[in-house]
């Protein structure tokens, strides 16, 4: 992990690199005192705080200490996953590494750019954890974190209405509103915050909201690999329209369709997977161990939801791999249920997962949707590997009482 930490600070050195993007939007927070003015980040104005935090250190002192920061929120997390999917104190350290080797892709990738996605995965596998343990507020407080950074986690609000936490929700709102427009109005007051949000819808949500994400690929032609947004969306947008996936005019379309059509096959495929798993919730039994497969399957919706799906997101893996993991690695029984479709099951979806991360080196391969492939069999094994409730004993009819018992056969 060494060459990502030198991989950080060559591109801090040489002023490029999404972490040095972020310390020059705080550096510019900091100095003009006003949210308003902004460089094209794709974040709301509430992570400013965090961005005016990195930008304090000096460059190279802050990618360093950002780092380790990364690797303790990665650690932690897997250490928390693996104890809830393996659940045997001899997987105490070989349980967290394969966790953590699902996701390896996205990890390397997250850890060379000094990207957010570490604090995103912590935040989800936090309130996961905390919510089970029965802590609302420190769920609440932990899916906020994530919210201030990105709004993808939203999608994870109804696994905890389904858990009937519903203080979670709450919490996270309260969390959310204190330490986001509340923080950010004691910071640069409440004019200058409606200015940052009117920007930021102006100039980042609206241009990547679904309906219009379809339409905004005219001006990328020849400009840039677009296979490195992987997602979805984005492979949708290259098999079904007339856009080059690298800077050579390289192309994987397979046909033309319009941009309303595009956005329907997207909204069907999600609907379709999101309905699966609501499906398998309402079969399921709520034991903590299948109730960690539902968490997992709507992480994965969040990928396929995600429109500018880049390899650093795939870190976020390890959360549903170790609920499949922890599947193959019981394999005779689920939840006193026996179960060997089931582990099945994970292992046909680990192993998609596997040949979608040997695929990522092939760019054709990306821009065709191998990574929206994989977070999509991911999804659906996670929901499909959960547990069904066992089925009530069947009982034999009750007997006449007048009717007399025949004597046994001689």
């Amino acid at each position: 992990m060494s060459g990502t930490l030198a991989s950080t600070l060559h591109r801090i050195g040489h002023d490029s690199g999404d972490f040095n993007q972020f310390r020059r939007d705080g550096a510019l927070a900091i100095e003009s005192g006003r949210l308003g003015p902004h460089l094209p980040l794709a974040y709301p104005p509430t992570a400013r705080p965090l961005f005016m935090l990195m930008a304090l250190p000096p460059p190279k002192l802050a990618a360093a200490v950002w780092w380790l920061i990364q690797i303790g929120l990665y650690w932690q997390s897997a250490v928390w996953l693996a104890r809830r999917a393996f659940d045997d104190r001899r997987s105490r350290l070989i349980g967290p590494m394969l966790v953590l080797a699902v996701g390896f892709v996205g990890i390397v990738s997250d850890l060379s750019v000094g990207q957010l996605t570490a604090l995103i995965v912590f935040g989800c596998a936090a309130a996961f954890e905390s919510a089970e343990r029965g802590r609302p507020i420190r769920a609440g407080v932990a899916l906020a974190v994530t919210l201030l950074v990105k709004p993808l986690p939203i999608v994870l609000l109804p696994y905890f209405v389904w858990r009937r936490k519903g203080r979670v929700p709450l919490c996270a709102a309260a969390a959310w509103l204190i330490l986001g427009p509340g923080l950010l109005s004691i910071l640069f007051g409440w004019q200058s915050q409606l200015d940052g949000w009117r920007h930021f819808r102006a100039d980042t949500a609206g241009p990547r909201a679904p309906w219009n994400y379809f339409t905004d690929w005219q001006d990328r032609d020849g400009q840039m690999n677009t296979y490195r947004e992987s997602g979805l969306a984005s492979s949708l947008v290259r098999l079904l329209r007339p856009v080059p996936y690298d800077r050579a005019g390289g192309r994987v379309q397979i046909a033309t369709l319009p941009a309303g059509v595009l956005l329907a096959i997207w909204l069907a495929i999600t609907g379709a997977v999101t309905c699966v798993i609501a499906h398998r919730a309402i079969r399921a039994t709520r034991s903590i161990t299948t109730t960690a497969h539902i968490f997992a399957a709507l992480v994965g919706v969040m990928m396929l939801a995600n429109p500018k799906l880049i390899s650093y997101w795939h870190a976020a893996a390890i959360i549903p791999g170790a609920t499949l993991l922890g599947t193959v690695w019981r394999g005779r029984t689920h939840d006193g249920v026996t179960a060997p479709r089931l582990c099945w099951i994970a292992v046909a979806a680990l192993a998609a997962w596997l040949a979608s991360m040997i695929l990522f080196a092939l760019p054709a391969a990306r821009a065709a949707g191998s990574d929206a492939m994989g977070w999509l069999v991911l999804a659906l094994g996670a929901a499909l590997a959960s547990a069904p409730k066992p089925e009530p004993p069947r009982t034999a009819p009750p007997r006449d009482p007048g009717i007399a018992t025949p004597p046994p056969p001689r």
